[in-house]
């Protein structure tokens, strides 16, 4: 027999008191939790590290010895010579993107040295660093073409003088005699695609182990870039795996959880309705997967992007038709297969809900890479009250309509046209006044646009509300305050790992400061639920 009914835990989630007298004992220990934990790993543990990194070459082999050092082998010398940096370890995840004219400074003084150990090494200095191009290539055609490095020498000076046809034409001679040199292999497909030749850049992309040599993002980008659609395609969801199954999915699924169980609480639940809910998210959750796959073509392949240089009415465009338009469609087509199961069961609840589910799907997924980037900054109780409702409200409110048109035979298509254009304009000019510098001052209006959203959706649907057995299930004020209050103290607790008490905790009061109007918005919803 369990220690506590449902039925009291429903009573007690709508007790006032007791939700007080609960969120400040999770506070009070939090507070104290974060102290302990502060004092013991604060300010000395380096924040976390996002999931995808964009950057081309690796951070450790950029760290800075001391001027004394000098390279120890050749491959530590090529890329000396190549960045103008300093090398440590045997670096290998680097391509033509770091080639530089740059002095080497006080490498200078060991020229003598390796320009006798390494004949090459001289003309490829020469090649990138005085000005002898044409003088360093004729020289390197001399030497044996089966010769290691000479025809990746001859592709970097090709390269240097952004003759890129003839670049990757030696990076390939190159990987035709030595398969494993990932120098070449990257660089054959950027010089492919620099010099406009899609069709070599995706035979190289595509080929047996081209996908380990990238970061995850860089090989998505090119994938992109040389419009390898299917590869593409299958990388998409692979990052969005790798997603899930981090650590950050966690406070992603906490915060999804918070409103799947405010929204579900307003019918009466059975297996079929689990299991179209489960559904409905992992159908939201793929359409962010789908939004990744269409972000990359966008940007990368028609380069509609977003650029801080353009007018703010192009940037305005941008964020309406470049993202409002995409996501907002995405999670729709998503949505269709459970509308046309709503329709046969003519159950506009149903229909509601689960519209709004599929949303909150996309916005869970979404979550994971934010909080991989600044969980400890809060993100998690913002994007609690603002993002999380943004996307299930407007999905909610779109799939509804479509459900409407869908059961009325598309008797009435104009309202949905007209629910969906405005869904779209919204969550356009939303993302826009967050993202367009200048508009900051006017950040406080998407507060007021969000309060107004939770009011536009939560009242049809408390009208349609399931109210068979009402007092018995929880009531969405209490999941939604001590939800609340528990992802903030989770958040404050995981700062404390990061920065002092002191730091942490003023964060946290700033962080909770700023949300309550907003949190307000909310609970004059749900209190009489």
């Amino acid at each position: 027999m369990p220690l506590i009914s449902l039925q009291h835990l429903a009573q007690l989630s709508r007790d006032k008191s007791f939700l007080i007298r609960t969120s400040l004992s999770i506070v009070a220990m939090s507070v104290a939790l974060s102290f302990v934990i502060s004092t013991f790993t604060g300010d000395s543990a380096p924040a976390p590290a996002t999931i995808v990194e964009e950057t081309g070459a690796s951070e450790a082999i950029n760290a800075l010895p001391s001027t004394n050092w000098k390279p120890s082998s050749l491959a530590q010398w090529i890329y000396s010579i190549r960045t103008g940096l300093p090398a440590t370890g045997e670096p290998s995840d680097y391509d033509l993107r770091t080639l530089t004219n740059e002095p080497l400074g006080y490498l200078e003084k060991y020229r003598q040295e390796f320009e006798s150990d390494f004949p090459m090494l001289k003309l490829l200095y020469e090649g990138l660093h005085l000005e002898a191009n044409t003088e360093s290539i004729e020289a390197l055609l001399k030497y044996s073409e089966e010769e290691r490095y000479r025809n990746e020498f001859i592709g970097d000076l090709y390269a240097h003088s952004s003759n890129f046809e003839k670049a990757t034409e030696f990076y390939q001679a190159e990987l035709s005699h030595y398969p494993n040199s990932t120098y070449s292999a990257r660089s054959a497909i950027i010089a492919a695609l620099w010099s406009g030749n899609r069709t070599v850049a995706r035979e190289l992309i595509t080929r047996p182990g081209a996908k380990q040599l990238f970061r995850f993002y860089d090989l998505m980008s090119f994938q992109a870039d040389a419009r390898a659609w299917g590869p593409l395609f299958f990388s998409s969801v692979k990052h969005d795996y790798r997603q899930i199954i981090s650590v950050f999915c966690l406070p992603a699924l906490f915060t999804g959880l918070v409103w799947f169980l405010i929204l579900t609480n307003f019918w009466q639940f059975n297996r079929t309705r689990l299991a179209m809910s489960l559904a409905a998210v992992g159908l939201g959750m793929i359409s962010t997967t789908l939004t990744l796959y269409a972000v990359m073509i966008q940007e990368r392949s028609f380069g509609f992007t977003e650029n801080p240089n353009d007018t703010e009415l192009y940037q305005l465009i941008f964020w309406v038709s470049g993202v409002g338009l995409r996501e907002e469609t995405l999670k729709l087509i998503c949505f269709l297969p459970l509308a046309f199961w709503c329709a046969r069961r003519k159950n506009d609840l149903e229909a509601f809900i689960l519209a709004a589910l599929v949303g909150l799907g996309f916005a869970i997924q979404e979550n994971i890479g934010y909080f991989s980037d600044s969980l400890y900054e809060h993100a998690a109780l913002t994007r609690l009250l603002t993002a999380n409702p943004l996307h299930f409200s407007l999905t909610g409110l779109v799939g509804f309509y479509a459900y409407r048109m869908i059961v009325r035979k598309f008797y009435g298509w104009e309202e949905f046209l007209a629910v969906y254009i405005l869904a779209v304009v919204l969550h356009g000019i939303y993302d826009a006044v967050l993202s367009i510098p200048g508009w900051e001052d006017y950040s406080i209006l998407t507060i007021v646009f969000i309060a107004i959203l939770i009011y536009r959706f939560f009242d049809p649907l408390k009208k349609m509300m399931d109210l068979q057995s009402q007092r018995r299930r929880l009531s969405p004020l209490g999941i939604f305050v001590l939800g609340a209050t528990t992802i903030t103290c989770i958040v404050m607790i995981f700062s404390a790992t990061f920065f002092d008490f002191r730091p942490a905790l003023a964060s946290f009061a700033a962080a909770v400061g700023s949300m309550i109007p907003q949190a307000f918005a909310y609970i004059s919803r749900f209190r009489d639920l």
